[in-house]
């Protein structure tokens, strides 16, 4: 089973999952990460995906390619669940 990414620029506009690569027209790369989708970043230099920026504040670490927030998560030895506020840039407890 494969992957398959169609870029446009640097962005993946549609997703294939399957044996062969398909055949319709456009920039396909195969890859191996099954949790890219349309949306996704690609970095031809590095040959990696990175997700849609979650908020405007998030800055890209192309090291864990992840999205880091400007004020960490904040840690939590029960089960709490924060969510992010853009407009206040704070964690806040749901």
């Amino acid at each position: 089973m494969g992957y398959f990414a169609n870029i446009s620029g640097s962005l993946v506009i549609e997703h294939f999952t399957g044996e062969t690569i398909p055949t319709s027209s456009g920039n396909w790369v195969s890859h191996s990460f099954a949790h890219v989708d349309v949306g996704f970043t690609y970095d031809s230099d590095l040959e990696v995906f990175y997700p849609p920026q979650p908020y405007p504040s998030f800055t890209l670490d192309k090291t864990t390619q992840m999205w880091d927030p400007p004020v960490p998560y904040p840690s939590s030895s029960q089960n709490e669940i924060y969510n992010w506020n853009e407009e206040t840039q704070t964690w806040y407890l749901t």
